[in-house]
């Protein structure tokens, strides 16, 4: 993996707490299973609500071009409730 300028890590957060703060996303921690030392693991889950009122594509490609980042290619899926 490259290594990241500063404003793109900033566009980076900036990208992750406006979908946060619209509910978009989710951020989760998982404890982690190998011992207390080790440092949990942290994901970004879509919400419902993104699934629902977005056109994954269009958001892909809008992410791309205002932050200069991809998301994955992948299907997204709500995390199982809690």
């Amino acid at each position: 993996m490259g290594r990241h300028t500063d404003s793109q890590l900033d566009s980076l957060v900036g990208l992750i707490s406006e979908c946060e703060s619209l509910k978009y996303i989710v951020v989760k921690r998982r404890p982690s299973a190998v011992d207390e030392d080790t440092q949990d693991s942290v994901f970004l889950a879509p919400t419902g609500r993104l699934l629902q009122e977005l056109n994954l594509n269009k958001f892909r490609r809008e992410c791309k071009e205002a932050f200069g980042l991809q998301p994955p290619g992948s299907r997204l899926v709500p995390p199982d409730r809690d």
